[in-house]
């Protein structure tokens, strides 16, 4: 299949060759390759359009997870243009992760990807509101990573609108020390530590 291929390349690129224009390149190749592809085939063949809807899902996924700056990559610079061409990107995942009925961590996945778009934006009560819907969505899956994920990232929010607010700092210390529960837990905490970091006005 044409899609797959695009993702291979586009993985190639990212992976092993740690090009990121060229991965981001084929991310959006694919994403507008297998939605305009699954327009031809819904009469015809649903169940082919579902699954290139599917790769559409991944690819968008995987340009806005490489378009965020908050990762703070080393050796990876992530301009404007960048940044603007990946906000779609995020919407379009989460559309298809309604529409194709991918079920609720996937769903949370989604609302978390659009509101870290937010806050990278600095535009922290949609950030917040997007964060507050990806842990619902991860309650019900019943992934605790998920949730507390989540719930850091709306702290990150209130200590980014108020740097000196000793109580989102409490909570968030003491968020900090509960993932301690879970597997990978110093991975979840590096990713809060560096989006605070990346996105503080002072890192300008």
């Amino acid at each position: 299949m044409a899609l797959a291929a695009l993702v291979g390349v586009m993985k190639h690129k990212d992976w092993q060759e740690k090009d990121l224009v060229g991965a981001l390149a084929f991310a959006r190749a694919g994403t507008h390759f297998g939605l305009q592809s699954a327009l031809l085939n819904d009469q015809t063949d649903p169940e082919l359009a579902y699954k290139l809807r599917s790769g559409a899902k991944g690819c968008a996924y995987d340009f806005a997870s490489n378009a965020w700056s908050g990762w703070d990559e080393p050796g990876i610079f992530i301009t404007q243009s960048d940044h603007e061409a990946g906000f779609d990107a995020p919407r379009v995942n989460l559309r298809l992760a309604i529409e194709l009925e991918r079920g609720d961590l996937p769903a949370s996945r989604a609302h978390w990807m659009v509101g870290a778009y937010h806050l990278e934006d600095g535009a922290y009560d949609q950030a917040i509101a997007s964060f507050e819907e990806g842990m619902k969505f991860a309650r019900q899956a019943g992934s605790q990573a998920d949730e507390m994920l989540n719930q850091g990232y709306i702290l990150v929010a209130r200590l980014l609108v108020s740097p000196e607010d000793s109580a989102s700092h409490e909570d968030y210390e003491t968020l900090k020390s509960s993932f301690q529960e879970i597997e990978r837990c110093e991975s979840f905490i590096q990713q809060l530590d560096t989006a605070l970091k990346v996105f503080s006005p002072q890192a300008d």
